[in-house]
């Protein structure tokens, strides 16, 4: 026979469903939600309790199942604050990265992977930390953790791929950059990089496969054209040369535009188009001081590229004037001194 219901116990079941709905508006996980349904079924049960035994039977596992509750959403809490505390030292990592404060970003880092073990981003931070560093081994290990975290990390592929180069070793690079690209299509500077790993060891087919891959991913990338048309220039193959050149000199704001200039000389002058080739050295010189550490190497065979063409142009009191400027640079100097020497015999 069923109970009748007391105000008291009205009461109880009032502010027992009243805790049940203020469940509510806390993020939930799976497990918590699963013991709020048993608990709303509890408290239905004790609305029809048959009489008091069943009752207290019905209370004892409703405060068991509170304490459950409440034990899961203080771990709950105890998680979102540690992934809290985990950003805050990821994104204060990369601050002191941008800051170049990098011993900072070091501690950063670590404390971020002190608090969430399983974060790829914890990870690239301290590789990146490391890197500016010197540390290249300990780079080397913190971008490989990254990749093991999250495979599809493209960026942390680029990383360990450079960091390979600065190690020494280019077999690993080059897989590295091969995965950055191929999780990244789009990634140009990968491809770039990847050519010129070619490039420097004369794979040339190589090199020009790849330095294609990042025109294609970002045709505004001009070291990429400007890569191109170098091993055009390598490979004898002038007009081809001359076409990616062209496309790299697109970008007039480019601070290399100097160096590609200088390439387009070549370019030229390997075509036997001598006054477009003294007009691209004036226009490489023009821009010479905007370079960074290609400004020597670059001034010295441009100067050499211009003697070159002033000779075929029978100018040869201007050739020899550019040539000896150009063996003035160390990069420069035995070849320009051998082209004086023959203008001389000759």
């Amino acid at each position: 026979m069923r109970i009748h219901t007391s105000p008291l116990r009205t009461t109880i079941l009032t502010i027992l469903t009243s805790f049940l709905l203020s469940l509510g508006v806390q993020a939930q996980t799976p497990a918590i939600d699963a013991k709020k349904a048993e608990l709303d079924k509890v408290v239905k049960e004790m609305g029809t309790a048959a009489n008091k035994d069943e009752y207290d039977k019905l209370l004892v596992r409703y405060n068991a199942l509170n304490s459950e509750i409440r034990t899961l959403m203080a771990n709950q809490g105890s998680a979102n604050d540690k992934d809290k505390a985990c950003k805050v030292s990821i994104n204060s990592a990369n601050e002191s990265l941008r800051n170049k404060d990098y011993s900072a970003a070091r501690t950063h880092a670590q404390k971020a992977i002190e608090l969430c073990p399983d974060n790829p981003k914890a990870f690239y931070a301290l590789g990146l930390a490391e890197s500016r560093l010197g540390e290249t081994g300990a780079s080397i290990s913190a971008f490989r953790k990254t990749t093991e975290l999250d495979p599809s990390y493209a960026r942390a592929w680029f990383s360990l791929g450079q960091a390979y180069v600065d190690a020494g070793k280019r077999s690993e690079a080059v897989a590295a950059f091969t995965r950055a690209g191929t999780e990244d299509s789009s990634y140009a500077k990968a491809w770039y990089e990847l050519g010129n790993l070619y490039y420097n060891t004369k794979e040339l087919e190589s090199a020009l496969e790849n330095y294609r891959k990042a025109t294609q991913a970002d045709d505004t990338y001009y070291l990429a054209w400007e890569g191109l048309g170098r091993t055009y220039i390598d490979l004898h193959r002038c007009q081809e040369a001359i076409g990616a050149l062209e496309n790299g000199l697109r970008d007039k704001g480019n601070k290399e535009i100097a160096a590609a200039w200088f390439y387009l000389a070549t370019a030229y002058n390997q075509c036997e188009q001598f006054e477009q080739a003294i007009s691209a050295s004036d226009q490489c010189l023009a821009n010479i001081d905007r370079l960074g550490a290609r400004k020597k190497f670059v001034r010295g065979g441009v100067h050499l590229e211009k003697g070159l063409a002033l000779e075929h142009k029978g100018d040869i009191a201007g050739a020899r004037s550019q040539l000896t400027l150009a063996a003035e640079e160390r990069d420069w100097r035995d070849r320009a001194n051998w082209e004086l020497d023959r203008i001389k015999n000759n």
